[in-house]
């Protein structure tokens, strides 16, 4: 894990706001956060399989069957019962034994919740999570304020799947953290209310106390370069899954 230390940072983005929701991401703001750990890496097939043989854990995926896959050919979002965190195409490929470094996907905010519990750890708030992707000063991107780069990420459709964790050096946070632009997208603790930095708190927010939606940040290799800002916030309710949601920890 990565330390980050206690102090102010800048979130969010004064309109009008370039990618994501926009007013959602609005206004820019600066908060005081406590210090935190957060996983220097993306939670990996091998890290999910561990939790899963130690505690026989059933993905919400593997319950209810509802997968959703990028179609390659069409780009559109289609169900696929097939599909889970094993064979996240849904093409009866076993990832976590082929590619253990891969981010694991087709997970839901529930199934992230529990591994965290399991390893003694905790989603980050969403406060955390743009701290450690943007650094005290408030970049767009965690690498600074450049555009991005295919050397950088893995955005785009560049290379149509997920990539290895911890191998875009040239693109890690003012912090030392992989990642945290693309490859994924990562679920984080908060609810999700549009208007929540009008109201939220200066020092160590914690989101709104209930909603109807979750929290996903960082964007994916799927996401055009609009959607791999560090400030873009993306709700998905809580039992939702894709072959490119994954997720890291955190601690105190």
């Amino acid at each position: 894990m990565v330390y980050i230390p206690p102090g102010e940072f800048i979130m969010g983005i004064n309109p009008p706001a370039k990618g994501g929701f926009n007013s959602a991401e609005t206004p820019l703001h600066t908060l005081d956060l406590h210090a935190f750990w957060i996983d220097q890496t993306e939670i990996t097939n091998a890290m999910f399989a561990k939790f899963v043989k130690e505690t026989g854990y059933i993905t919400e995926v593997e319950k209810n069957g509802k997968a959703q896959v990028l179609n390659l050919v069409t780009y559109h979002w289609y169900t696929d019962k097939r599909a889970n965190w094993k064979n996240p195409s849904g093409q009866g490929v076993d990832m976590s034994m082929i590619i253990p470094k891969l981010p694991v996907v087709q997970v839901s905010w529930n199934d992230a919740k529990k591994y965290c519990e399991w390893a003694d750890r905790r989603l980050p708030t969403e406060a955390e999570w743009e701290k450690a992707a943007r650094g005290p000063l408030g970049n767009i991107y965690p690498w600074g304020n450049e555009p991005p780069l295919s050397s950088r990420l893995n955005f785009n459709h560049h290379i149509r799947t997920p990539s290895d964790i911890g191998i875009y050096y040239s693109g890690i946070s003012t912090y030392g953290v992989f990642d945290m632009a693309g490859n994924v997208w990562e679920w984080v603790s908060d609810w999700y209310k549009e208007n929540y930095y009008s109201l939220s708190p200066r020092l160590n927010p914690l989101g709104p106390p209930t909603g109807q939606y979750k929290i996903l940040r960082g964007g994916s290799w799927t996401s055009q370069s609009d959607m791999v800002r560090s400030y873009v916030r993306y709700p998905m309710s809580p039992e939702s899954a894709r072959d490119d949601f994954g997720f890291r920890c955190a601690s105190y």
